[in-house]
């Protein structure tokens, strides 16, 4: 995306027509909108498969069906199998979800070849990425009291 078209003085990510962070104003051809849509449409079949896996598990084996499980054992282990899925193995799932997940939009990124490992930000984005951090930390280090007697006194936190 070009930044010729933001307003380079803008603050806090806005563009000269007022809209928020995101607000690129530019012509796009059929081709890009095309690969656009089909990327999301991946992103999100992915996202839906994994959950529908994470709803069966957690919510099938660990309640639906718990009681025909529980007539089986965790191989090695005396532990019911469905009282393990209510307790652990859900939350193990989810985790394998998790990396599943990182591993198929790593895929995705670089067929489209929208992944970010050659990606170099420029000098004014690394120092906006700083100042927001030293934002957040300010912010958590800080409590409301603290932020709000600064304010009052008109000085920075």
């Amino acid at each position: 995306m070009s930044q010729a078209n933001r307003d380079p003085g803008s603050e806090r990510g806005r563009d000269s027509s007022g809209a928020g962070p995101g607000a690129w104003h530019e012509d796009v051809d059929d081709a890009t909108r095309a690969r656009r849509s089909a990327y999301w449409r991946r992103n999100i079949r992915s996202v839906g498969i994994l959950l529908a896996i994470w709803f069966l598990v957690s919510y099938g084996l660990g309640i639906l069906w718990v009681e025909p499980l529980n007539e089986l054992t965790l191989p090695g282990t005396h532990y019911p199998l469905g009282f393990w899925f209510a307790q652990q193995g859900a939350i193990y799932v989810f985790v394998i979800l998790i990396f599943v997940y990182v591993r198929l939009m790593n895929r995705l990124d670089r067929e489209f070849d929208v992944d970010e490992r050659d990606v170099e930000v420029p000098a004014e984005g690394l120092d906006h990425l700083r100042r927001l951090s030293g934002l957040a930390a300010l912010r958590e280090a800080q409590s409301y009291k603290e932020r709000a007697r600064c304010a009052a006194r008109g000085s920075r936190p």
